[in-house]
């Protein structure tokens, strides 16, 4: 009997090992990547494939679960790599390797990441979390986080380690870390690290801190030693400070802060610097980014206020994360976004100061600025990405709903959302879960507070809301107007004033537009009649053919030129019905939404039918068209014009002529007629034909 079972649990375990799922191991995840400004996709992610088989592995059919993306028909071979991205052409620029490209994002909050064979059984998982006991600094301050080694369980949190290989690579001051495409080996003490390598202060900051990370702790506590030098900056003069022993309590995760003191003076100075540098660490550990230059800017010029605070929001999208933000805009050009910084007050405790500068970089007028502290959930909740992400797995400039935000510039509150030394829980002002959003026209309200000049969504209106769009009422994103709307031409009239056939036809007049002074230009667009009930101010905004008029102040009558065409880009003509619109274009300097005028009347351009022509020097041009007859009285000496059929009777006659005279046929059968004209001195006959209606 026990021969018997053990030949059971032999031939169990032969099936089973030769059942075993290939060795593909997640090696490496990038999974809240520091985000370049203007980066589409927030930061490029990538994770990381090794096979640590001894024979090439065909992947054809596997496929992810928590990101998107399946297997062709491709190979690993044994100890080989495969990268994937989020966008693998930036992969490619940044590191200079191939990556296949996932849809979707590897979420910053963590999650389980599944690779799945062709039949879905689990090949491999990774169950990261962002927070203690995994490693702390792969959530949004720079490195990757390596699996230690491919033996190694990747489920468990000890068998992960941030990178501690500089990539060469460095992010508004902060340096990357990673081994793309290598394996990398953990090092067994705590790894120190600045969070940035530079941080800019402004003079008025007072007390200040930079801080220092340590990731792979133990119950040993664990001493660095910093040093600071002046760069420009007189150590005590500009910055109170000194070189000071530094110390990780043991099993610690929470960030170290190296103190020291801005001096404040009135002096108006160029940008002055000081950096710390850390060496002679204790407990094995192990220093990466080493140093930190730290820039003193001076808050005794001028401001612009040429950005306003226009929006706040705090969406949690119904799960554990959520994007929290501010809307900005630019009433000027920015040269320099650096001289600019953003702040809250957390629980109507006092103002933080700057906890967030902008990076050196210009920015155009009339223009918005979307910063948040969460990049992916960002682009999931409003459908395109942030401008700047601040925070990420370090703090810096996060708040909740009840906390009033203030924006800097040179160091200065030059506007501001909330109380700041009250909390806004269960205020008039108070956005959690929710929105508030300036009012057209105001702002920016310097260090004082105007709830008037703002509207409020209520608490709660971001519930089980996974977009902004699902939201009641959503956030009226990107719709303040700081300058407001320039007036609309009024009574548009369209007239057919001649017969050459083209856009010379079309006469257009217009009353003038109230706030014309704001208005860089006037735009006649011709549009065909059936298309003008839908056309509207974003329609007109779209046209690329229209007839420019400058305005002068007084109501205008212009008539549109030959080459003059609709806003389909067809040549106006005749026997095409169309009516008229005048767009007021915004000069963006005394307003900055354009206004367009209501619809003209419909006009038809007469299609001319001339059989015969006549003129001299005392006789008409007479004109015969489809309908009518047009005399070109010149010289207003015709006193009669009368009308014959072929048999002699007289079927029109009309005595006077001031001017042009326009001789209606309609009643009039098809056929052929005789027009005579009669001056004083003499007579002239002519015969047209009149094809009828």
């Amino acid at each position: 009997m026990t021969k018997h079972l053990f030949a059971l649990v032999l031939i169990a375990f032969t099936f089973s090992s030769f059942a075993q799922t290939p060795e593909i191991i997640i090696n490496e995840l990038m999974y809240n990547p520091i985000a370049a400004m203007g980066d589409p996709q927030g930061g490029i992610e990538y994770l990381e494939l090794y096979n640590n088989e001894s024979t090439s592995v065909n992947l054809n059919g596997y496929y992810f679960n928590g990101i998107d993306f399946t297997f062709g028909n491709v190979s690993i071979p044994a100890g080989g790599f495969i990268l994937l991205s989020n966008d693998s052409a930036a992969f490619q620029l940044r590191y200079g390797m191939t990556a296949r490209e996932y849809g979707g994002f590897i979420q910053n909050m963590g999650e389980t990441i599944l690779l799945l064979d062709n039949t879905g059984a689990t090949v491999d998982s990774v169950p990261y979390e962002n927070d203690d006991p995994w490693p702390i600094t792969p959530n949004g301050m720079g490195p990757s986080m390596n699996l230690c080694s491919p033996f190694a369980d990747n489920a468990a949190e000890f068998s992960w380690q941030r990178s501690n290989v500089y990539t060469g690579i460095k992010i508004d001051g902060i340096e990357i870390f990673g081994t793309p495409g290598a394996l990398e080996t953990c090092h067994t003490g705590p790894v120190i690290s600045f969070v940035t390598t530079e941080d800019e202060f402004y003079e008025s900051a007072g007390m200040s801190e930079v801080y220092l990370s340590i990731d792979n702790n133990n119950p040993s506590s664990t001493g660095v030693f910093a040093t600071a030098k002046g760069l420009g900056a007189n150590i005590p003069n500009d910055v109170n400070t000194a070189n000071q022993n530094l110390t990780f309590f043991g099993n610690s995760t929470t960030l170290l802060a190296l103190p020291f003191e801005v001096i404040d003076d009135t002096m108006v100075e160029s940008t002055e610097r000081f950096m710390f540098s850390l060496s002679g660490p204790s407990n094995n550990a192990l220093i990466t980014t080493d140093s930190i230059v730290i820039s003193i800017i001076d808050n005794d010029g001028p401001v612009d206020k040429n950005i306003i605070l226009t929006g706040v929001w705090e969406a949690a999208m119904g799960f554990g994360g959520g994007t929290n933000g501010v809307e900005l805009y630019t009433r000027a050009a920015i040269n320099d976004l650096s001289e600019y910084g953003l702040g809250s007050a957390t629980n109507g405790g006092g103002s933080d100061g700057i906890e967030y500068t902008f990076p050196e970089v210009p920015w155009p007028a009339n223009s918005r600025i979307y910063v948040t502290n969460d990049s992916a959930d960002f682009h999931d909740f409003f459908g395109f990405a942030a401008d700047f992400v601040t925070g990420g797995g370090f703090g810096g400039f996060a708040f909740n709903g009840n906390d009033a935000i203030e924006l800097f510039e040179i160091g200065t509150v030059i506007d501001l959302f909330g109380i700041i030394d009250v909390d806004g829980t269960g205020e008039a002002w108070e956005y959690s879960d929710g929105w508030a959003y300036r009012m057209d026209t105001t702002g920016p309200d310097c260090d004082v507070f105007v709830p008037g000049n703002w509207t409020y969504s209520g608490i709660n209106v971001f519930d089980n809301a996974p977009t902004n769009a699902d939201a009641n009422p959503p956030y009226p994103i990107g719709t303040y107007e700081y300058l407001g709307a320039v007036g609309s031409a009024m009574a548009v009239t369209a007239a057919d004033v001649s017969n050459n056939g083209d856009g010379t036809d079309l006469e257009v007049s217009y009353n003038k537009a109230t706030k014309e002074s704001a208005i860089s230009e006037y735009r006649i667009i011709i549009v065909k009649s059936p298309d003008a009930a839908s056309f509207d101010l974003a329609a007109a905004q779209a046209v690329t053919d229209y007839f420019t008029v400058s305005p002068t102040g007084s109501n205008i009558m212009t008539t549109l030129s030959a080459s003059s065409k609709d806003k389909d880009g067809d040549l106006i003509t005749d026997a095409v019905a169309y009516k008229a619109f005048v767009l007021s274009v915004a000069d963006g300097v005394n307003a900055s939404t354009d206004a367009l005028s209501p619809e003209s009347n419909e006009v038809t351009l007469d299609n001319m039918v001339a059989i015969e022509e006549y003129q001299n020097n005392t006789l008409p041009l007479i004109y015969a068209y489809s309908n009518s007859v047009r005399v070109k009285n010149h010289n207003r000496d015709i006193y009669k014009v009368s009308i014959y059929n072929v048999i002699g009777e007289q079927v029109y006659s009309v005595s006077d002529l001031s001017g042009d005279q326009t001789v209606d046929l309609n009643h009039l059968q098809s056929g052929i007629y005789f027009v005579k004209f009669e001056q004083y001195e003499n007579s002239v006959t002519r015969k047209v034909r009149f094809s009828g209606n």
